[in-house]
């Protein structure tokens, strides 16, 4: 298989993938329309954009730098700084998770 055919067998795979997700979301709303009415999908709606706010900033690109670093010892073949940079970033999305749970209950 040549770049170009596995280029487009994987951006097929992929849209194919994002089609069928947003129609699950489509259905999941209708289904909440139906049962919880127009009032509780408004409330919901509310409720799941404080929650989007939220997980963007409890997780603020944190598995980007993760990837990063991990990225870079492993080109170093380096084990134990992967290991280290993994340990390192579970902590601090721990932290920043409970911190952004603690905004929230508040």
């Amino acid at each position: 298989m040549t770049r170009i055919q596995r280029f487009l067998s994987n951006a097929a795979l992929l849209t194919l993938t994002s089609l069928g997700m947003r129609g699950i979301g489509v259905l999941f709303n209708r289904y909440l329309s139906v049962y919880i009415g127009t009032a509780g999908l408004g409330q919901f709606s509310l409720l799941m954009s404080v929650y989007g706010f939220a997980v963007t900033a409890a997780s603020a690109g944190l598995h980007l730098a993760v990837t990063r670093v991990v990225s870079e010892a492993g080109g170093a073949d380096d084990r134990a700084a992967m290991r280290c940079a993994v340990r390192t970033g579970m902590s601090c999305a721990a932290v920043f998770s409970i911190g952004a749970a603690g905004l929230l209950y508040l």
